[in-house]
């Protein structure tokens, strides 16, 4: 009797009846390749309603970022039915994210390559400055204070048979997960100092991401694989913030007028009238900016108050008696002192 429970025991698997103990969450390779199974149920809220809440940055001016491509470090990882750019839909995505909280003003340079070698990128950690030059060139070209480059370590997708009966194949089981492991590097544009790096890795049970779902689009946040790196994105929101809402502002010098200096920010980064900046001239490319931390070093000439601001540029009036000498085009501003919104008032 006990044999014949086992031999009928042994068909219903094979037939499909039977699913031994395995977790729902691993798939089988004949079962249905529709990507219904690996969609999770759908949330009420959007995903974006994850990204993490924190407290507004205190001078609430709006400071100038940019993200460029983040290269796959092994592009044979990519699945052939997958449609997804993930180098240049990393930034982009990520790049809208931090825009929510309207802190940042974003500038997405996904197609320009700042690591065209993933090998040669600093591990995460090891804070090396040997693309100073290249991150000051690219901060300048895009208008910047700030640069944000990426690699991407790892997609790769690992598939294991798993056996019922010890080295006894009866129903061959494929067991699928795939990893998602990101480098970001964040730079300071005016410098080109290596300021932060955050390393993310994490393996989720899935079927990878096929034709149907696209990325970015809410369907693919809505598979294991999306909310796993929906989830990286997030946690790099909320590092990125808290960094940069604790580093002033600064602007850049393009227009001297005797006492009257302009800059290149304006209503756009919610410049107001009243706000105090130190203005500091450029000595050289080995010195720093010891109260900015910025790995360069400028000469403290003065102070200089906004009078007059429009949609992209502002202007400010020189406050010292002495003569205003050795400014340049191209020199900094570091905002000082931020006036509240009810002081604000046009200077006479």
């Amino acid at each position: 009797m006990q044999k014949n429970m086992s031999m009928l025991f042994i068909i219903m698997v094979i037939m499909g009846g039977v699913n031994p103990g395995f977790s729902g969450d691993w798939l089988d390779a004949e079962e249905d390749s529709s990507d219904e199974q690996e969609v999770l149920p759908k949330q009420k809220k959007h995903f974006f309603s994850a990204i993490p809440v924190i407290k507004a940055c205190e001078d609430n001016y709006r400071k100038k970022l940019a993200l460029v491509t983040f290269p796959l470090q092994h592009p044979e990882q990519v699945r052939i039915d997958e449609t997804a750019n993930f180098s240049i839909g990393i930034p982009t995505e990520l790049g809208k994210r931090l825009l929510v909280s309207n802190e940042l003003l974003i500038n997405n340079a996904s197609h320009l390559h700042f690591y065209s070698d993933p090998q040669k990128a600093p591990e995460v950690g090891v804070m090396l400055n040997s693309n100073i030059p290249k991150a000051r060139a690219f901060a300048q070209q895009l208008g910047v204070q700030f640069l944000l480059a990426g690699v991407i370590r790892n997609i790769n997708t690992t598939r294991n048979k798993i056996s019922l009966f010890n080295d006894l194949w009866i129903v061959p089981k494929v067991a699928q997960e795939r990893w998602i492991e990101i480098d970001f590097y964040l730079y300071d544009g005016w410098s080109g100092k290596l300021l932060q790096t955050h390393h993310y890795s994490k393996k989720v049970k899935t079927k990878g991401v096929a034709k149907k779902y696209p990325f970015p689009s809410e369907q693919f946040f809505h598979t294991r694989f999306g909310q796993a790196l929906s989830s990286i994105l997030n946690q790099e929101v909320l590092t990125i913030r808290q960094y940069v809402c604790k580093q002033p502002l600064v602007v850049k010098v393009v227009r001297i007028a005797g006492k009257q200096i302009y800059f290149d920010a304006g209503d756009d980064i919610l410049m107001q009238v009243g706000d105090i900046f130190s203005l500091h001239s450029a000595l050289g490319d080995a010195i720093i900016l010891n109260h900015y931390n910025a790995g360069k070093v400028y000469s403290h000439l003065g102070k200089v108050q906004i009078s007059e601001v429009y949609p992209d540029f502002s202007i400010g009036i020189w406050q010292e008696e002495k003569p205003l000498l050795n400014l340049r085009e191209g020199d900094l501003a570091i905002s000082q002192i931020r006036v509240k919104k009810k002081q604000a008032s046009k200077l006479p």
